[in-house]
């Protein structure tokens, strides 16, 4: 048995010290990769559907990426001025 198949079943074994969302997950990635059934792990993220939005951290444009999004104005401009430049 592989290093990580081992820490999964470890987890497995423990799940029920684990919040509901961290066991669907245990449970998912267990059935998965542990034992091959597909079934068992789809079955356990269907269960995951249920979690409520509130359950998940808000993350912001920032959070993910170093710089904002530029805004579609900007990229017309930019857009106009690298035509214009071409043109030139």
């Amino acid at each position: 048995m592989r290093l990580e198949n081992e820490d999964l079943a470890r987890a497995f074994a423990l799940r029920n010290r684990a919040t509901e969302m961290q066991r669907q997950r245990i449970e998912a990635l267990y059935y998965l990769e542990v034992t091959g059934e597909v079934y068992k792990a789809i079955d356990a993220l269907r269960h995951g559907r249920a979690w409520k939005p509130a359950s998940f951290r808000h993350t912001t444009c920032s959070d993910c990426h170093p710089h904002p999004p530029a805004s579609q104005s900007r990229v017309r401009e930019v857009g106009i001025a690298r035509r214009d430049a071409r043109a030139v």
